[in-house]
């Protein structure tokens, strides 16, 4: 097993499971640094770009 960490902390508020990598209060179109790193004798680590896309916008609904 490993940890997910930000490589850079953010500092909006934005939180990283450590477990998962689920990043919690992303902002959308913000790219983030994650780093994996494993541990024990051999530990390694691997460093992702991951973008949180924007919600998407939905336009006025019409009824007929």
């Amino acid at each position: 097993g490993g940890v997910f960490t930000f490589t850079t902390p953010p500092t909006g508020g934005e939180t990283i499971n450590s477990v998962t990598g689920e990043i919690t209060a992303g902002i959308g179109g913000t790219t983030y640094d994650v780093t994996y790193t494993t541990t024990g004798i051999c530990s390694q680590s691997s460093t992702e770009t991951v973008t949180v896309n924007p919600l998407p916008t939905t336009g006025p609904i019409y009824h007929n």
